[in-house]
């Protein structure tokens, strides 16, 4: 992860592990990253349109959910 976060949303698709906003301790984050364990990297992602954080996240089929 390239930027440590707490407070943040996750969420799996497609067997990728997605980071989503949170909070670096000194303000919210809009930065998304996403984990593919078969190649053991990260990788920076498009941003949320603003920060976020204590988001939660629910995934179904191919849809996505912010809350």
């Amino acid at each position: 992860m390239h930027y440590p976060r707490i407070g943040l949303g996750v969420a799996v698709v497609n067997r990728l592990l997605y980071a989503v906003g949170g909070f670096d301790g000194e303000r919210r984050l809009s930065s998304v990253e996403r984990y593919d364990p078969e190649a053991d990297a990260w990788s920076e992602v498009a941003p949320l349109n603003r920060p976020r954080s204590g988001a939660g996240e629910l995934t179904e089929l191919w849809l996505w959910w912010l809350c």
